[in-house]
């Protein structure tokens, strides 16, 4: 499985980058396990946590991640102080950029559609339009503004005045065709 992240700074970041990191995270563990002479059952023991999870954060398993405190677990009873959990930390941060990065790019591409859709209806129609408000995204908390257009139907403004009166409202499919038509 691949997963593709798309950095801010216009580079790509692969999602195979951070399962390398964690494959090369599970091999460390397993290695310093082995060098201290345990079994994953006597590791797990001293950890209190599962066999399983343990051999899974070996694997380094998709989808299955292991806490801090896992980790935390592992550096004491290894005596490796503190180079696993930096390790999960690291994994940690790089996931959280990319799926930061992520998100921003999805949210600029939201926005040059509104935008291209917003110039269009405006050049079609002379469409009057202000920004009615400003909100937090979602997404990435940055500021975007709320634009206000009126748009009216292609068919005529009759028809448009008749279906407002009579409580029809398009629907958003509607609305976005006939700005771009």
């Amino acid at each position: 499985m691949t997963r593709r992240y798309v950095h801010a700074g216009g580079g790509d970041i692969a999602g195979d980058s951070i399962d390398v990191m964690r494959r090369a995270l599970g091999r460390q563990l397993a290695a310093l396990r082995r060098e201290a002479g345990l079994t994953q059952h006597e590791l797990a023991a001293l950890i209190s946590f599962s066999r399983s999870s343990l051999s899974t954060a070996e694997a380094a398993t998709i989808g299955q991640r292991q806490g801090p405190e896992f980790w935390q677990a592992c550096d004491r009873a290894l005596k490796a102080r503190g180079v696993l959990a930096d390790g999960a930390e690291q994994i940690r941060q790089a996931r959280k950029a990319a799926e930061r990065a992520t998100a921003r790019a999805a949210q600029e591409a939201r926005e040059a559609r509104a935008m291209a859709i917003f110039a269009a209806a405006r050049e079609k129609t002379e469409v009057p339009a202000r920004v009615s408000d400003l909100r937090p995204c979602p997404n990435c908390g940055c500021q975007v503004a709320i634009v206000t257009t009126l748009i009216p139907a292609d068919s005529g403004e009759e028809t448009a005045r008749t279906g407002h009166a009579a409580g029809i409202r398009p629907t958003r499919e509607a609305i976005m065709a006939s700005a771009s038509a």
